[in-house]
């Protein structure tokens, strides 16, 4: 998929930071050129989109947050502030969670238990 291959590879022309900051901004101002009586639906659709960019990026390449506080903290007050969907919010969310949890774990089990 031409989206995990982005993703692989971005890191040869922009930071991680500089990613998550385009997405961010592609969220909030998607510049969609549309009719206006369709712009709130494709805006909805594009917003999805991103939201799907975010989640397998999250999914595949967690380490790029578990090793940048920042970048996860980042990601978090987009996801809580910003994400108008309840839904897409929610299930986004519940992945960070699930990363978060699992590294937390690992660091605990690794610093008590070797």
């Amino acid at each position: 998929e031409i989206l995990f291959e982005f993703l692989l590879t971005f890191r040869t022309f922009c930071s991680t930071s500089q990613l998550l900051s385009e997405i961010i901004n592609r969220y909030q101002d998607p510049k969609l050129e549309v009719p206006e009586e369709h712009f709130y639906h494709e805006k909805r659709v594009y917003q999805f989109r991103v939201v799907m960019v975010l989640k397998q990026w999250v999914t595949e390449f967690w380490n790029d947050f578990a090793e940048d506080s920042k970048l996860l903290a980042t990601l978090n007050n987009f996801v809580q502030n910003s994400i108008s969907d309840a839904n897409l919010a929610n299930s986004l969310q519940s992945i960070i969670s699930k990363k978060v949890h699992k590294l937390t774990y690992i660091v605990f089990k690794s610093y008590y238990f070797t």
